[in-house]
């Protein structure tokens, strides 16, 4: 993904845009299957839109973690140098 100098806004940013392009297409081919099967309820659909966000609260927090060992690895690194 992003390297070490990319600044936070943009890594977080590009959340968003991963949420909102894996909601819609899960939650199109959603409805495509609940179509498909003539289904009563949108059980497909939710499907969708729920393991879309799961994708993204999983990257978030992998994301999170790489940030946190990111820094503790700075403040290794400075130790050594003193």
């Amino acid at each position: 993904m992003a390297g070490p100098s990319t600044p936070d806004w943009m890594r977080y940013s590009t959340l968003g845009f991963e949420l909102a392009v894996g909601v819609g297409v899960c939650v199109m081919a959603g409805v495509k299957l609940d179509d498909a099967t003539a289904s009563t309820f949108p059980y497909f659909t939710l499907l969708g839109a729920l393991l879309a966000f799961l994708f993204v609260i999983v990257r978030l927090f992998r994301l999170a973690g790489n940030d946190t060992n990111a820094d503790t690895h700075d403040k290794q690194q400075n130790d050594r140098k003193r």
